[in-house]
C-alpha cells in the first residue's frame, strides 16, 4: 500500500505526546446498518490513536515498522480516518456511518499507535445487521447444538455446554465466533446446568450414552482452565431435570427421569421424579431436598425477585393411569425454609423446557459485541 494515503497517520504520531505504553484496546458496542458501526478505542492517556476497518483479513503494511492484520485501502480511498489523542481518561468513542447494503457484511476495526512505541490492538470483527434483528454471524459454530445451554463470561464471552456432545465452546465477541475450550463426559445428553458465582458450570446427571440410561453424575466445568471434574454422584440419577443457582450458592436441582423403559409403554414413565437436591459447591456434597405432588421432566426452574424458585411446565404424568402430559402447573420453592409452597400455581396452557433454539450463531444488532455483566 502506498504510504501517501497515510499523511495524516504519520503526522499524528510524529507530533503526539509522550507517554508511558498501555495496551490499545477496541471494542464493537453497535453494528447496526443503515445506522452506525459504533467503537470504542482506549489505552493510556495522552496516547495518539488511529481506528483502520476492512472487511479483508489480509496483513498489510501502513509504514516501514508497522503491520495491520487487515487491508484498509478501501477505507483510506474513501477518505474515511478517525485519528485524534486519547483524552485524560484514556477512552475514546467513535461512530462511523454504515450504509444499508452492509447488513449481512462484516468488518474487522483495529486500533494502532506510533509513539511512543509502534502498538496494535487485538482485532474485532463486527456483523452488519438490520436495526432489532437477529441474523447469522459470518464465522458458525463448532458443531451442531441441540439442548445446550449459554452462560455468560467476562469481557461479554458466552460459554456454549452440553449441546454439541462433548464439546465446549466459547463465544468471542472480537472475534465473532466460537472457539473450543474443552470437552465434557459424552453422557450428559438431558443434563441439568446451571452457573455458580465463580463462572464454573455444574452439569449434573443426564442420559448414558453407553446404558441409555439417566446418570447420577454430575462434573464442574471450569472456563478458566478448560477442564471438567468429577463431583458426583448425586443422591439420584436424573435425565431430564431442572436447575437454578439459588442466593446462598448452592444449586437446587429438581425432577427428571431415574429409569427409562423403552420396551413397555406402560411403565415408560414410571421413572419421573417429584424430588429435589441440592448441591454445595463449598462443601461439594449433594444432599436430598423436598419433594412434590406431582412428577416432573423437561421443567423450567427461574430464580424470582423475591428469592423463590418457580419450577414450571414440563412433563408430567396423570396419577393412576400412568398418562404423560403437559403440566400446566407451577410450584415455589424457598430456599431460606427449604420447602415447596403448599399448592401450585397454574397458568394458561403448558409447556416443556423453555430454553431459546435458535442457532448458536445468532447474532443481536442491538447490542453487538456488548459487555455482559
Amino acid at each position: 500500500m502506498s504510504q501517501r494515503l497515510l499523511p495524516s497517520v504519520l503526522l499524528a504520531f510524529l507530533l503526539a505526546p509522550l507517554g508511558a505504553a498501555q495496551s490499545l484496546q477496541v471494542e464493537v458496542t453497535s453494528s447496526v446498518a443503515p445506522g452506525v458501526c459504533t467503537a470504542r478505542v482506549t489505552g493510556e492517556p495522552g496516547r495518539p490513536w488511529a481506528l483502520y476497518l476492512s472487511e479483508v483479513e489480509t496483513p498489510t503494511p501502513i509504514t516501514p515498522t508497522i503491520t495491520l492484520d487487515i487491508d484498509p485501502a478501501r477505507q483510506l480511498r474513501a477518505g474515511l480516518f478517525p485519528h485524534g489523542i486519547l483524552g485524560p481518561t484514556g477512552e475514546v468513542v467513535v461512530t462511523i456511518p454504515a450504509a444499508a447494503g452492509l447488513v449481512g457484511r462484516g468488518w474487522t476495526l483495529q486500533a494502532c499507535s506510533g509513539r511512543p512505541t509502534v502498538e496494535l490492538s487485538t482485532p474485532w470483527r463486527a456483523t452488519f445487521l438490520a436495526p432489532a434483528t437477529f441474523g447469522p454471524t459470518a464465522r458458525g459454530a463448532v458443531g451442531v447444538s441441540l439442548f445446550g445451554d449459554l452462560f455468560p463470561l467476562d469481557g461479554g464471552r458466552m460459554l456454549s455446554i452440553g449441546g454439541a456432545g462433548p464439546i465446549v465452546s466459547t463465544w468471542e465477541p472480537d472475534r465473532q465466533e466460537f472457539v473450543p475450550s474443552g470437552l465434557l463426559p459424552l453422557n450428559l445428553t438431558f443434563a441439568a446446568r446451571a452457573q455458580l458465582a465463580d463462572g464454573r458450570v455444574l452439569c449434573a446427571g443426564g442420559l448414558d450414552v453407553t446404558t441409555q440410561q439417566p446418570s447420577d453424575e454430575a462434573w464442574l466445568y471450569d472456563p478458566a482452565t478448560g477442564t471438567a471434574t468429577s463431583v458426583g454422584p448425586m443422591t439420584s440419577a436424573r435425565a431430564g431435570a431442572t436447575a437454578c443457582r439459588l442466593p446462598n450458592g448452592k444449586v437446587f436441582l429438581f425432577g427428571g427421569l431415574s429409569t427409562i423403559d423403552i420396551t413397555d409403554p406402560t411403565t415408560l414413565f414410571n421413572g419421573i421424579l417429584n424430588s429435589s437436591e441440592l448441591y454445595d459447591p463449598v462443601a461439594n456434597t449433594f444432599t436430598a431436598g423436598p419433594t412434590i405432588a406431582e412428577r416432573k421432566a423437561f421443567a423450567t426452574a427461574t430464580l424470582m425477585n423475591n428469592n423463590q424458585v418457580l419450577v414450571a411446565g414440563g412433563l408430567g404424568v396423570a396419577p393412576v393411569v400412568n398418562l404423560p402430559f403437559v403440566s400446566n402447573l407451577a410450584w415455589t420453592y424457598s430456599a431460606t425454609t427449604n420447602t415447596f409452597g403448599f399448592l401450585p400455581k397454574t397458568f394458561t396452557g403448558g409447556g416443556c423446557s423453555t430454553r431459546r433454539r435458535s442457532s448458536p450463531t445468532d447474532a443481536c444488532s442491538c447490542r453487538a459485541g456488548s459487555r455482559r455483566t
